[in-house]
Protein backbone atom coordinates (compact mmCIF):
# COMPACT_ATOMS: atom_id res chain seq x y z
CA UNK A 1 0.00 0.00 0.00
CA UNK A 2 1.11 3.56 -0.56
CA UNK A 3 3.24 5.07 2.19
CA UNK A 4 4.46 1.57 3.07
CA UNK A 5 8.12 2.40 2.56
CA UNK A 6 8.26 6.17 2.80
CA UNK A 7 9.66 6.37 6.31
CA UNK A 8 12.05 3.46 5.99
CA UNK A 9 13.66 4.83 2.83
CA UNK A 10 13.64 8.49 3.75
CA UNK A 11 15.08 8.32 7.25
CA UNK A 12 12.46 10.92 8.11
CA UNK A 13 11.64 11.01 11.79
CA UNK A 14 8.45 13.04 12.02
CA UNK A 15 7.98 15.26 15.01
CA UNK A 16 5.08 17.43 15.95
CA UNK A 17 5.82 21.08 15.37
CA UNK A 18 3.10 22.93 17.14
CA UNK A 19 5.26 26.03 17.52
CA UNK A 20 7.18 26.38 14.26
CA UNK A 21 5.49 26.52 10.89
CA UNK A 22 6.62 23.81 8.42
CA UNK A 23 5.85 26.04 5.42
CA UNK A 24 6.54 29.75 5.28
CA UNK A 25 5.06 31.69 2.38
CA UNK A 26 6.00 35.25 1.47
CA UNK A 27 4.38 37.44 -1.16
CA UNK A 28 7.18 39.06 -3.16
CA UNK A 29 7.44 42.47 -4.83
CA UNK A 30 7.16 40.72 -8.20
CA UNK A 31 3.71 39.35 -7.36
CA UNK A 32 4.97 35.83 -6.82
CA UNK A 33 4.99 33.64 -3.69
CA UNK A 34 8.22 32.40 -2.12
CA UNK A 35 7.71 29.09 -0.30
CA UNK A 36 10.21 27.99 2.32
CA UNK A 37 10.20 24.47 3.74
CA UNK A 38 12.86 22.30 5.30
CA UNK A 39 14.61 19.69 3.13
CA UNK A 40 13.15 16.73 5.05
CA UNK A 41 9.64 18.13 4.66
CA UNK A 42 10.19 18.61 0.93
CA UNK A 43 11.49 15.05 0.75
CA UNK A 44 8.49 13.53 2.53
CA UNK A 45 6.06 15.59 0.41
CA UNK A 46 7.85 14.31 -2.67
CA UNK A 47 7.74 10.69 -1.51
CA UNK A 48 4.10 10.66 -0.52
CA UNK A 49 3.12 12.61 -3.65
CA UNK A 50 4.90 10.01 -5.81
CA UNK A 51 3.26 7.12 -3.97
CA UNK A 52 -0.19 8.65 -4.18
CA UNK A 53 0.40 9.49 -7.85
CA UNK A 54 1.15 5.82 -8.54
CA UNK A 55 -1.91 4.67 -6.59
CA UNK A 56 -4.10 7.08 -8.53
CA UNK A 57 -2.70 5.81 -11.83
CA UNK A 58 -3.09 2.16 -10.80
CA UNK A 59 -6.48 2.76 -9.18
CA UNK A 60 -6.04 -0.52 -7.29
CA UNK A 61 -6.56 0.82 -3.75
CA UNK A 62 -9.96 2.38 -4.07
CA UNK A 63 -10.79 2.24 -0.35
CA UNK A 64 -7.72 4.23 0.66
CA UNK A 65 -8.56 6.77 -2.01
CA UNK A 66 -12.32 6.97 -1.45
CA UNK A 67 -12.20 10.51 0.02
CA UNK A 68 -10.70 11.71 -3.23
CA UNK A 69 -13.76 10.50 -5.14
CA UNK A 70 -16.76 11.69 -3.15
CA UNK A 71 -20.16 10.29 -4.04
CA UNK A 72 -22.59 12.33 -6.08
CA UNK A 73 -25.66 10.29 -5.16
CA UNK A 74 -25.84 8.61 -1.77
CA UNK A 75 -29.16 6.80 -2.17
CA UNK A 76 -29.27 6.20 -5.93
CA UNK A 77 -26.78 3.42 -6.77
CA UNK A 78 -27.35 3.49 -10.53
CA UNK A 79 -27.00 7.28 -10.71
CA UNK A 80 -23.88 7.04 -8.52
CA UNK A 81 -22.34 4.44 -10.82
CA UNK A 82 -23.00 6.67 -13.85
CA UNK A 83 -21.65 9.73 -12.02
CA UNK A 84 -18.44 7.94 -10.98
CA UNK A 85 -17.86 6.56 -14.47
CA UNK A 86 -18.33 10.05 -15.91
CA UNK A 87 -16.18 11.99 -13.40
CA UNK A 88 -13.58 9.47 -12.15
CA UNK A 89 -10.95 9.88 -14.89
CA UNK A 90 -11.29 13.65 -14.79
CA UNK A 91 -10.73 13.64 -11.02
CA UNK A 92 -7.73 11.31 -11.34
CA UNK A 93 -6.19 13.65 -13.92
CA UNK A 94 -6.92 16.71 -11.77
CA UNK A 95 -5.43 15.10 -8.65
CA UNK A 96 -2.31 13.97 -10.50
CA UNK A 97 -1.80 17.45 -12.00
CA UNK A 98 -2.05 19.07 -8.57
CA UNK A 99 0.47 16.57 -7.13
CA UNK A 100 2.87 17.26 -10.01
CA UNK A 101 2.62 21.01 -9.44
CA UNK A 102 3.32 20.48 -5.74
CA UNK A 103 6.41 18.41 -6.53
CA UNK A 104 7.63 20.94 -9.09
CA UNK A 105 7.10 23.82 -6.69
CA UNK A 106 9.36 22.20 -4.12
CA UNK A 107 12.37 23.07 -6.26
CA UNK A 108 11.22 26.48 -7.56
CA UNK A 109 12.31 29.65 -5.80
CA UNK A 110 8.89 31.27 -6.38
CA UNK A 111 5.44 30.33 -7.69
CA UNK A 112 2.48 32.19 -9.21
CA UNK A 113 -0.82 32.50 -7.38
CA UNK A 114 -2.44 29.84 -9.59
CA UNK A 115 0.37 27.43 -8.73
CA UNK A 116 -0.09 28.20 -5.04
CA UNK A 117 -3.77 27.36 -5.40
CA UNK A 118 -2.83 24.01 -6.99
CA UNK A 119 -0.37 23.42 -4.13
CA UNK A 120 -3.27 24.00 -1.76
CA UNK A 121 -5.33 21.41 -3.66
CA UNK A 122 -2.43 18.93 -3.61
CA UNK A 123 -1.88 19.35 0.13
CA UNK A 124 -5.59 18.79 0.67
CA UNK A 125 -5.49 15.67 -1.53
CA UNK A 126 -2.55 14.31 0.48
CA UNK A 127 -4.28 15.13 3.74
CA UNK A 128 -7.55 13.49 2.69
CA UNK A 129 -5.79 10.32 1.59
CA UNK A 130 -3.70 10.19 4.79
CA UNK A 131 -6.84 10.70 6.85
CA UNK A 132 -8.47 7.78 5.07
CA UNK A 133 -5.37 5.63 5.51
CA UNK A 134 -5.25 6.14 9.27
CA UNK A 135 -9.03 6.18 9.71
CA UNK A 136 -9.35 9.77 10.85
CA UNK A 137 -12.87 11.02 10.53
CA UNK A 138 -12.40 14.41 12.17
CA UNK A 139 -9.35 16.61 11.65
CA UNK A 140 -9.51 17.72 15.28
CA UNK A 141 -9.30 14.18 16.63
CA UNK A 142 -7.13 13.79 19.71
CA UNK A 143 -3.46 13.02 19.29
CA UNK A 144 -2.57 9.40 18.65
CA UNK A 145 -0.35 7.64 21.16
CA UNK A 146 3.27 7.22 20.08
CA UNK A 147 2.81 3.45 20.33
CA UNK A 148 0.02 3.56 17.73
CA UNK A 149 1.24 2.06 14.42
CA UNK A 150 -0.24 5.09 12.59
CA UNK A 151 1.47 7.68 14.80
CA UNK A 152 4.06 8.72 12.16
CA UNK A 153 1.35 9.08 9.53
CA UNK A 154 -0.74 11.11 11.97
CA UNK A 155 2.21 13.47 12.51
CA UNK A 156 2.58 13.87 8.74
CA UNK A 157 -1.18 14.50 8.56
CA UNK A 158 -0.78 17.30 11.13
CA UNK A 159 2.24 18.81 9.38
CA UNK A 160 0.43 18.84 6.04
CA UNK A 161 -2.52 20.46 7.82
CA UNK A 162 -0.21 23.23 9.04
CA UNK A 163 1.16 23.65 5.51
CA UNK A 164 -2.35 23.86 4.13
CA UNK A 165 -3.24 26.51 6.71
CA UNK A 166 -0.15 28.52 5.65
CA UNK A 167 -1.26 28.50 2.03
CA UNK A 168 -4.82 29.52 2.90
CA UNK A 169 -3.54 32.30 5.19
CA UNK A 170 -1.21 33.65 2.49
CA UNK A 171 -3.93 33.70 -0.13
CA UNK A 172 -6.37 35.37 2.29
CA UNK A 173 -3.81 38.04 3.20
CA UNK A 174 -3.42 38.94 -0.47
CA UNK A 175 -7.19 39.11 -0.96
CA UNK A 176 -7.49 41.47 2.01
CA UNK A 177 -4.72 43.71 0.62
CA UNK A 178 -6.41 43.96 -2.77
Amino acid sequence: SWMSFAFINSGFQPQCRWISNPMLIEFTKTGMYRITTLEKERMILSIISDELHESLKDNNQKKELSRLFPPGYLDKPEAEKDYQSMIHNELVTSHINALEILKGSLIKPEVKEQELMEIMRALNILRLSLGERINLFESFQEELAEADPNYDLWIIFQIIGQMLASVVDSLQQQIKKN
